[in-house]
């Protein structure tokens, strides 16, 4: 049988052939194999085994033509017993799958009721779900009818717009022709006013050329008369610190008398400090701004009241232009250099009164503060 192995090597296709030819059919077998849906293996295993009739066929008749029979039958008892054992197998395992079969129908079918559970519950939940559409629906629906309407208002209040709209084009159209035809009369009219301006500017500038010549004229008329060297104390304010009685007031020192007249209470006034006291003044306000040139001092008549005025110092304003220290009737002071003031002052040193018959402060001016520079 070795050897008959080795040529044939044994198929279970084989094993099955050989007994259908031993037994004659399927049903002498002792082994129950339990009934099962057929399958593509089965179609495939029936093909198998017509093919393998035909071949074993064949060499049956090969044999018997060279005597073999009894070679053959030994053959075809191995070939039974082999086929039994694989027969045994086939049916184990077709009792597993039977049982595997089974198990997963049990599993097929809890898996099924929990679907179907889960199914009633979408059921449900698909029932709450459709109510709470239809509602949704229903507010939706009254939402949409709701538009429609504010719609149609909005569509006809646009109607509306646009006949607004049509007539302020119209009014706009009017407004902008109006505006052309005024922007033409404003622009011929700022061309009148442009040629007029420029012939005003011309005559400005004209004007201007002979007002500077004027001006010019004018300031060299006032230089002039500002060079000129002229009295500029009479009748100006004065102050004094103290007086005798009221008849010796300080506007005297200004009024322009000064006579040789032993009159001091009639035609010929004085000024008179009264108080014998140190540090009496004197103030002659200028009223402006001045170039001093000269200061003369009129003593009275008297010669014990001209000794009074001896220790006087007389300043305009800050700088001190001179002192009296001699007793005469009339003291004069010439200041040198550029000295500007707008008070002429006399300060008694001494304790004595002061006695003024005339201050005349001759100057030129008056200037600016920007000129004495």
């Amino acid at each position: 049988s070795s050897g008959i192995n080795a040529e044939w090597p044994l198929r279970p296709g084989v094993c099955l052939f050989a007994l259908t030819l031993v037994s004659g059919a399927r049903n002498s077998t002792d082994i129950d194999i339990p009934p099962h849906p057929p399958s593509a293996w089965d179609d495939d295993l029936a093909e198998m085994k017509q093919g393998l009739r035909t071949e074993m066929y064949s060499m049956l008749g090969g044999m018997t033509r060279d005597g073999g029979q009894d070679d053959l039958l030994d053959i075809i008892k191995e070939l039974i017993g082999e086929v039994k054992y694989y027969q045994q197998l086939t049916l184990e395992q077709t009792v597993e799958i039977t049982q595997l079969e089974a198990l997963n129908r049990e599993t097929t079918l809890e898996k099924l009721d929990e679907v179907n559970s889960n199914l009633n519950e979408l059921r449900g939940d698909q029932e709450i779900t459709m109510a709470k559409l239809r509602d949704d629906q229903e507010i939706t629906m009254a939402k949409l009818s709701e538009l429609q309407t504010n719609q149609e208002s909005t569509i006809e209040q646009l109607s509306e717009f646009e006949g607004d709209q049509e007539i302020s084009r119209a009014k706009f159209g009017e407004l902008q022709t109006n505006q052309e035809t005024n922007q033409e009369i404003t622009m011929a009219k700022l061309g009148e006013l442009q040629t007029n301006q420029e012939s005003t500017l011309e005559q400005l500038s004209e004007f201007q050329g002979e007002q500077e010549t004027s001006v010019a004229k004018l300031q060299r008329r006032m230089d002039l008369v500002r060079d000129e060297v002229r009295l500029i104390s009479q009748h100006k304010l004065t102050w004094m610190n103290a007086t005798e009685t009221t008849s010796y007031q300080p506007d005297y020192a200004v009024d322009g008398v000064y006579t040789r007249v032993n009159d001091f209470n009639g035609h010929n006034p004085m000024a008179y400090s009264y108080m014998t006291t140190r540090n009496n003044v004197l103030i002659i306000d200028l009223g402006g701004l001045f170039k001093i040139h000269t200061i003369k001092v009129f003593g009275c008549i008297a010669t014990v009241d001209q000794a009074r005025l001896v220790g006087v110092l007389v300043y305009a304003d800050d700088f001190l232009v001179g002192a009296i220290s001699e007793s005469k009737p009339l003291h004069n002071f010439k200041v040198s250099g550029n000295e500007y003031g707008r008070r002429v002052i006399l300060k008694q040193t001494a304790a004595k009164y002061i006695y003024v018959l005339e201050v005349q402060v001759f100057g030129t001016g008056p200037y600016g503060e920007d000129e004495t520079l």
